[in-house]
């Protein structure tokens, strides 16, 4: 009966089956999740359903917060588009 009694005092108690959990960031954490990108191939996606084409090669320019990505249409014209890294917007097209 002793032992019943010392396991439900146990069940009953939240310190002895809810351990706190903490979480630390870095410094280097914190500026990741401040400077979120959308994933490269997402940005490609919404360009391939924008402007028809193959990819022939993206990047990111870091100096310019932008995905840089190269397609050529079906007329053998090649296009440069520039998306934004962050909200993953068209914010630029040329040849």
């Amino acid at each position: 009966m002793k032992l019943l009694y010392m396991g439900m005092l146990l069940l009953l108690a939240p310190s002895a089956w809810a351990t706190p959990v903490t979480c630390e960031l870095s410094s280097c954490d914190v500026l990741m999740i401040a400077d979120a990108s959308i994933p490269l191939e997402s940005a490609i996606r919404s360009v391939q359903q924008r402007y028809p084409g193959k990819v022939l090669g993206a990047h990111l320019d870091e100096g310019q917060g932008v995905y840089k990505i190269k397609i050529v249409s079906a007329d053998g014209r090649v296009q440069v588009i520039w998306v934004d890294r962050r909200s993953g917007q068209v914010v630029g097209d040329g040849g």
